[in-house]
């Protein structure tokens, strides 16, 4: 599920406060009944990595996120999240500590994975990586049919909006293990049922998001631009969020940007396992990449990788993943 959004702009008083995204709520009753159909189920906010702890589900109600994420690692947004944290406690031991050979049936009893590849397909595809990538801005729900359901927020930083970590040529079966929260996707991908559907999401959303000028996901992206680029122009407010100016907004979509990269203050500190960590200390130019350009690089590399398999392991017959581009056209199997 993805939160419904406008773009909209604000005045007070006559005077413009800047152009604003709306978005829905994702952790209220009315989102979850039009996604899920059910409401009281146990809803979690996760900055979380879902590192197992124990047994005792008083650890996770107890776990902090430091540093970037401050705060508890599983909020409960839901009464019922508060009253099950057994539930959660439950989904984390079977991720991490369940035998290989009983993992797939254990982890379907409470984990929807194909709901879970669906997103994460596309977090790959467009480097979303502000999401379990850095364990940050997920959501699990335990719906009325007992398994948790991953679902994101906060999709801003995006299509190499940050030119770090190399996102544009990031073999996409391995991801997810260069971040915070890799347990979830390493752990999911060891197994091949997985893989396969994690290809086949990966492949059907290629289809539809690329850098085909005259696509419907390029000609979105121009419309949109177009459609709020007076706002832009005209909004002074938006210079304080990352310091990106007008000129920049136009050229971003097509255009290279050479920019100073905004600096961290000198009292922030990061830990050095922090995917973050690497992030330039100083103002030097930095190249930032523009949509088109990313799209070009990453769905080149991502179709190699995915016809290689994940350590080039597929043999190409009818139990491998050989020539799957071949048949969709528009996202869909021919």
């Amino acid at each position: 599920p993805v939160q419904r959004m406008s773009y909209s702009t604000i005045n007070i008083n006559g005077e413009s406060r800047g152009v604003y995204l709306f978005m829905e709520d994702p952790a209220t009753p009315a989102y979850l009944q039009s996604r899920f159909g059910y409401t009281e189920g146990a809803l979690f906010k996760c900055t979380g990595p879902l590192k197992y702890l124990g047994e005792d589900p008083e650890l996770y109600r107890e776990e902090e996120t430091p540093h970037l994420f401050d705060g508890k690692s599983y909020r409960p947004e839901t009464p019922a999240a508060d009253d099950n944290f057994e539930a959660l406690a439950n989904f984390i031991f079977v991720l991490t500590q369940t035998p290989d050979r009983d993992f797939e049936t254990e982890i379907e009893k409470v984990f929807n994975v194909e709901f879970f590849m669906r997103t994460y397909a596309a977090e790959v595809i467009t480097a979303n990586f502000d999401g379990i990538w850095n364990a940050n801005n997920y959501f699990l729900y335990l719906n009325e049919d007992g398994k948790f359901y991953y679902y994101r927020q906060d999709l801003d930083l995006a299509m190499g909006m940050f030119p770090f970590n190399g996102m544009d040529h990031l073999n996409v079966w391995y991801w997810g293990a260069t971040g915070r929260g890799r347990i979830l996707p390493v752990r999911i991908l060891q197994v091949e049922k997985y893989q396969k559907l994690f290809a086949h999401y990966l492949a059907s959303a290629m289809g539809y998001v690329n850098a085909d000028q005259f696509g419907d996901f390029m000609q979105r992206i121009f419309s949109l631009q177009a459609t709020i680029a007076p706002a832009v122009k005209d909004d002074y407010w938006h210079r304080f969020d990352l310091s990106y100016s007008y000129d920049e907004f136009v050229y971003s979509v097509t255009r290279p940007i050479y920019r100073p990269f905004p600096s961290l203050p000198p009292s922030f500190t990061l830990p050095p396992e922090s995917p973050f960590s690497s992030l330039p200390s100083d103002l030097s130019l930095t190249y930032v990449q523009p949509i088109r350009d990313y799209l070009v690089e990453r769905i080149e590399s991502a179709k190699q990788q995915l016809e290689e398999g994940p350590g080039g392991a597929w043999d190409g017959g009818e139990n491998g993943l050989g020539g799957i581009f071949g048949g969709y056209v528009g996202g869909e199997r021919k």
